[in-house]
């Protein structure tokens, strides 16, 4: 009885141990701990599981389908440990706002001071300025002749296709802010860019073929003014590819762009003075009077004509002067307007036209970076622009030179000869002040400046000597004359302030053996019959300490690698006008050496 009344409370044990594990191994696989002690429960052929209850069979007594499996089970996860009621729902908790970073993280697109954000941020200083231009220039053009007979504000197709224009700016911002980040991207931006300014151009062309079709009285409801001219120019800039259009643009081919319009540009002016030609009466002009005026009406085609042809040649001089030219006429339309000097601010085919209106649209297709972008890199542009400009000096000196000694011929007045005279001044001046700055030769940034300034003085002079005299040429050239000396100066002064910091040359000549000073270097100077340099390329440096470096290439290295200015203020061959340039620019090392050079009788 004993035995009995014991075994009835181990099995109970059992089954308590077996409902409630002891460890949290035997927990998470459903096994049970072996209780400490018990007394054996008589002899058994095979150990029982701990979880198995003696009174049922063994695993291995069992039938083959209530065997227990051989493998365990994956282990489960803990439940918890109580359960929730039915209905229950889980306490407050402090909710707190997510950031932007994490809200457009998430969303995919950005709030929209976050757009606004993106919208302006990484946009580069000269990409603000050309878009700020670009809506100067076409809110301006509203205000300016667009035929003989209205502004662009009283055309209602005007005012339509400069606010398109004006929405083309603000297309690359809205697709940088990501407002519509799941459809537009930068190849959309050039796409909808080019539709919004392609109405402008459609614009100026019907505006062009309605004067062309304008029979003998154009001034009724034709010509082309200059507020088309500055507006299309606006549009051009809008249109310009950008860095973050995905390669749609035209970036390797926009500068075929500037080149249209002044072949557009050329072929009306030249088209004018074909027409003036036919319809002119024989017995009014005599024949010097007349080839006087066609030289005289072939100066602004020409000087568009040699900057177009410069920028097929991908030469960066060229766009920068052919940028510098192009925009004169609006100051010229706005600002020189007085007596017989005034330009006509609409301009016809039917009669003597330069094609002015057409400038600033080239002016601004050339400024553009994809134009830059074309051009073959120079050693000094800047210099070499100056160098192109006195080009433009020379042809403009040499067609009113001409032009005012067949009208002296044929008038037999004083006044012609006195033209005469100062447009030959011009026009060697031109010529000395290319010589001076041509590619090849350090920029002597004084004498340049004398240059531009002498120019001035002759051009204001000759069109003070016309308006004393009351006779008057054509007034184009005389005013283009007269701006270019300005332009000049510009550029030259914008080449001295990168060769002060050391900034002058570009990095891609670096260590290059061709300068263009090489050509017959060693026919010059005392230092006649030097060795040629080798084929491989030079260190600068060591050029400008050897002794027998020419002195042409000494200037060079000068202007182009500020790192040998010291070493050469001490080479034997450096003459004194270059130790006078080394002196005046103003590095203390540079002018250290100069003096103990002098110093030393050298």
């Amino acid at each position: 009885m004993a035995e009995s009344g014991r075994t009835p409370r181990r099995r109970r044990s059992d089954a308590r141990d077996a409902e409630a594990p002891t460890t949290p191994e035997a927990a998470g696989t459903g096994a049970v701990a072996e209780p400490a002690a018990g007394p054996p429960r008589g002899p058994v052929t095979e150990p029982i599981p701990p979880t198995a209850d003696p009174a049922e069979p063994a695993a291995a007594e069992r039938p083959a389908a209530e065997a227990a499996p051989t493998q365990e089970p994956a282990a489960q996860p803990a439940a918890p440990a109580a359960a929730p009621a039915q209905g229950w729902t889980p306490p407050p908790q402090a909710w707190a706002a997510p950031t932007y970073g994490e809200w457009e993280a998430s969303h995919g697109r950005g709030t929209p001071s976050g757009a606004l954000r993106r919208a302006v941020t990484g946009v580069p200083a000269g990409q603000w300025a050309r878009d700020a231009v670009a809506a100067l220039l076409l809110v301006l053009s509203l205000g300016l002749a667009v035929d003989f007979g209205h502004q662009g504000r009283e055309r209602l197709a005007v005012v339509g296709v400069t606010l398109l224009a004006l929405a083309a700016l603000a297309v690359p911002y809205v697709v940088r802010g990501g407002l519509f980040a799941d459809r537009l991207d930068g190849r959309w931006s050039w796409r909808l860019r080019l539709g919004l300014t392609l109405p402008y151009v459609v614009a100026v062309l019907v505006f062009v073929v309605r004067d062309l079709a304008g029979g003998a009285d154009p001034y009724a409801d034709g010509g082309v003014g200059i507020g088309l001219g500055v507006g299309l120019a606006g549009a051009l800039l809008a249109l310009s590819p950008r860095d973050d259009d995905g390669g749609a643009g035209p970036a390797r081919g926009w500068f075929v762009v500037p080149v249209a319009v002044a072949a557009a540009s050329v072929l009306w002016s030249l088209g004018s003075l074909v027409a003036f030609l036919v319809r002119s009466d024989a017995d009014y002009w005599s024949g010097a009077e007349l080839f006087a005026l066609v030289l005289i009406a072939l100066a602004a085609p020409t000087v568009l004509a040699l900057g177009a042809i410069g920028l097929l040649l991908r030469a960066e001089g060229w766009r920068l002067a052919l940028g510098a030219v192009a925009a004169l006429p609006l100051v010229l339309f706005v600002v020189a307007r007085s007596g017989e000097l005034a330009v006509e601010t609409v301009e016809t085919v039917h009669t003597l036209a330069p094609g002015l209106v057409l400038w600033p649209a080239v002016g601004a297709a050339a400024w553009a970076p994809a134009t830059r972008s074309a051009m073959r890199v120079t050693r000094a542009r800047w210099a070499d622009a100056a160098a192109r400009l006195l080009v433009v000096g020379i042809v403009l000196g040499a067609i009113l030179l001409l032009a005012a000694i067949l009208l002296a011929a044929d008038a037999d007045d004083a006044v012609w000869v006195v033209q005469a005279l100062l447009w030959l001044l011009y026009l060697v001046l031109a010529l000395v002040g290319w010589l001076l700055v041509r590619p090849g030769r350090p920029l002597a940034v004084p004498r340049a400046l004398a240059i531009a300034a002498g120019l001035a003085v002759v051009a204001v002079a000759a069109v003070v000597t016309q308006v004393a005299s009351e006779v008057a040429m054509e007034g184009t050239a005389l005013l283009l004359a007269m701006a270019l000396p300005v332009a000049v100066a510009g550029v030259v002064l914008a080449q001295a302030s990168l060769d002060a910091r050391g900034l002058g040359g570009h990095p891609a000549f670096a260590g290059q053996p061709e300068w263009p000073a090489w050509a017959g270097a060693g026919r010059r100077g005392p230092t006649a019959g030097a060795p040629a340099p080798a084929a491989a390329a030079p260190d600068p440096v060591r050029l400008a300490q050897d002794p027998a470096t020419p002195q042409a290439t000494l200037a060079d290295l000068a202007t182009r690698v500020p790192e040998t200015r010291v070493h050469i203020a001490r080479h034997p061959a450096a003459y004194p006008a270059l130790l006078d340039w080394l002196a005046a620019l103003g590095d203390p090392e540079v002018t250290r050496a100069v003096e103990e050079r002098r110093a030393t009788g050298g």
